[in-house]
């Protein structure tokens, strides 16, 4: 994620938006060793000791107390020089050893993907592996020598990968050791190069690394180079680890905590193509399931059953010094906001027992599908082992100081949690299966047997995952095409909620979450609410696949595609006891495995899911048709019925539509507030962002 609490990358992000916006100045990737990490091949360091653990075993001149001095205080350039010079054959043996061609692992096609999308693209690199010209074969690769033709390109608006440090193809072109440097810091066309890069261009380092530290420090001590380096601004992607940057390049951070791989830099590049877009949509996504997960496990994120729910609450604690505290949860849903009144919730279960061996939903759905299903069917579905739940001590709220309707503005992201008031700990699993299910008179002993029972199909999310969805949530608010699609105005601070924003950040920090739930119990698919998915979309970088696992299931029950499987089941509770027979038969084992393997999910994304079960391409007509006949025959057998009549199921899909409603009840919120205060449009916004409301908060919900 970019991180949320450094206030450089905020206003770094908007400068960076808005230059790619503009379009007034070419802009640049400058592709460092950070990105060639995302195929296996070593940074600086690590080619370093590589490097030194093949000459001490190969080469008896090798100077082993000046290579670790070297190695230990650098600089690098002159340790390559020292096995340069030591044995230059070895030494273009272990260069040539070091990048050969490497397999595509995901992070690096998510990379690919998303850096395509801008046109022209204009890269140089320091990296010398040849993965980046092998893969984009309709942009012009420009070697050393061809520096002038760089330049051409440039202002000829072409689109080209520039090797500034050569290609391991021709060794000798490769810069590493410091007489490299040298020579190619002397050279004029080189030179003139950097300055059209810095004068004429803005410049986005990419993978910044040690090879990239070094040549910024060379031409920053450069007398050459200095005055060009005076143009700006440009901007380094880094983490966390906060390098020393030139004064004109601004650094974007982002925080590599959760995702070591460092994917969360991969949020820059679909900040930079929503920009320079002329709409803002959902963007591709590559099309690639991960490795290593369960065979198939699919979460619903909301269950809600026909009937009348509240999804929020607002609640007053005591602070130890602050003194009253109002605390907002939920996503606070009301009913102008859903574009149908059809409830999904047992269509969702359906879809989920046909195409999954595992299906998960919140515990705090627990009394809606115990309620919903009746006790016999909740029960059976327990003893299954199909049906689990996810359990999270702590959620996210927001937290004003004062009563409610004292403060509009000023609201800060917390995570929150019920304390037993005995303890005074977290309520436990335990305690939350008692507190919402209770046994009827004398079957107590009988109840507590069903309650072990299903507290053992409960997972709990650590309270260190749900306290880290804090700054994660607040990371996702520093993207532009969020702002925009919840109707935020640009200048919201995330420390500073306005009232009439809570629940589209509320909403934002529920999709945020079960973006975590699934990477941290590896779940491969989810289910996510009208609206959600085009959180998930702007958020995430994830696009909307075209084939879902509703489809399957619908021909699979009832030989028809589109089809609300959840009346079927609603009208006869005895095909739910069906489909768990069916899933214990070779056809519906066959297609469970078949799901997980075609399943969606966005291999290198930071939403590792694959969003309402989509998958790559739909089941092969053979085995649906094997499925559905032996559903058939099971349906006959335990229900007595052989056709089944499809009703049409209207499932929106991710759309505009949705989060327009929702920033219509913002609008309204925003305006009520300001007639009831007479804060005219070209006073100051309430909001406290110190812009004029015509061009803060007025401006955004009305977008």
């Amino acid at each position: 994620m970019l991180d949320p609490n450094d206030k450089q990358t905020t206003c770094s992000i908007r400068a960076l938006r808005d230059i790619a916006r503009e379009q007034k100045s070419p802009l640049i990737f400058w592709i460092g060793g950070g990105v060639s990490k995302w195929c296996g091949y070593p940074l600086w360091r690590e080619l370093a000791d590589t490097f030194h653990s093949k000459y001490l075993r190969s080469e008896g001149r090798y100077d082993k107390s000046r290579a670790l001095t070297l190695l230990e205080s650098g600089p690098l350039p002159e340790f390559f020089q020292l096995c340069q010079s030591t044995d230059r054959k070895l030494y273009y043996q272990q260069l040539a050893d070091s990048f050969t061609p490497r397999p595509f692992r995901p992070v690096y096609s998510r990379f690919l993907e998303l850096v395509r999308r801008n046109e022209p693209l204009r890269i140089v690199t320091t990296n010398v592996d040849e993965m980046l010209e092998q893969n984009l074969p309709n942009v012009a690769t420009l070697q050393r020598s061809d520096f002038e033709r760089t330049i051409d390109l440039i202002q000829q608006k072409g689109s080209f990968v520039c090797k500034l440090h050569g290609s391991i193809s021709s060794l000798e072109t490769t810069v590493f050791t410091a007489e490299e440097y040298v020579n190619l810091l002397g050279d004029k066309s080189y030179k003139t190069l950097v300055e059209v890069l810095f004068m004429q261009a803005t410049v986005v380092f990419f993978g910044y690394s040690l090879g990239d530290d070094y040549v910024l420090n060379a031409l920053q001590t450069s007398d050459d180079y200095r005055p060009i380096l005076g143009a700006g601004p440009h901007f380094a992607v880094v983490s966390d680890s906060n390098p020393i940057l030139p004064s004109n390049v601004l650094p974007i951070r982002y925080v590599s905590d959760i995702h070591r791989d460092h994917r969360s830099a991969l949020q820059v590049l679909d900040i930079i193509h929503g920009a320079r877009a002329s709409e803002v949509g959902a963007p591709t996504a590559p099309k690639s399931s991960p490795a290593s997960r369960p065979a198939s496990a699919y979460y619903i994120s909301d269950f809600f059953p026909p009937g009348t729910w509240t999804t929020s609450q607002s609640v007053e604690a005591m602070g130890k010094d602050a003194g009253v505290i109002n605390i907002v949860v939920g996503t606070g849903f009301v009913d102008q906001e859903w574009p149908i009144k059809v409830s999904t919730a047992m269509h969702d279960l359906t879809v989920g027992l046909i195409c999954f061996d595992l299906v998960y939903m919140p515990t705090g759905a627990l009394a809606m599908v115990h309620s919903f299903l009746g006790s016999q069917l909740f029960w059976l579905l327990i003893e299954s082992g199909a049906v689990r739940f996810i359990h999270s001590t702590r959620e996210i709220g927001v937290l004003y100081h004062g009563k409610p309707g004292e403060n509009v503005k000023g609201g800060s992201l917390g995570a929150v949690g019920i304390l037993n008031k005995d303890t005074l700990e977290l309520r436990s699993v335990t305690e939350e299966i008692r507190k919402t299910l209770q046994p009827f008179p004398g079957r107590e002993k009988e109840a507590e047997t069903l309650f072990e029972k299903l507290e053992s199909a409960i997972l709990v999310l650590d309270s260190s995952v749900t306290c880290g969805l804090v700054d994660l949530t607040k990371a996702a608010l520093l993207h532009p095409h969020v702002l925009r699609n919840l109707g935020i105005s640009d200048a919201f601070l995330p420390s500073n909620i306005p009232r009439w924003n809570v629940f589209p950040v509320l909403r934002l920090a529920h999709v945020v979450s079960v973006a975590q739930i699934c990477a941290h119990f590896s779940i491969p698919a989810v289910k996510i609410g009208f609206g959600g998915e085009t959180l998930v979309g702007v958020s995430f970088s994830v696009a909307a696949a075209g084939d879902l696992v509703d489809d399957v299931a619908s021909y699979v029950l009832s030989g028809h595609y589109d089809t609300d499987l959840g009346s079927f089941v609603e009208n006869d509770p005895a095909i739910l006891a069906a489909i768990l027979k069916f899933r214990e038969m070779s056809e519906g084992v066959l297609l469970r495995k078949e799901v997980a393997e075609l399943l969606d999910a966005q291999s290198g994304s930071e939403f590792v899911a694959a969003v309402n079960g989509g998958m790559k391409r739909n089941i092969p007509s053979s085995i649906l048709e094997k499925a559905r006949n032996q559903m058939s025959g099971v349906l006959v057998a335990e229900t007595g019925k052989y056709v089944i009549t499809p009703a049409v199921w209207n499932n929106l899909p991710a759309s505009d539509l949705v989060l327009r409603l929702w920033r219509k009840r913002s609008e309204e919120q925003f305006f009520h507030h300001c007639q009831k205060g007479g804060i005219g449009s070209y006073h100051l916004c309430p909001c406290g962002s110190g812009e004029k409301r015509r061009f803060c908060c007025e401006e955004a919900l009305s977008g």
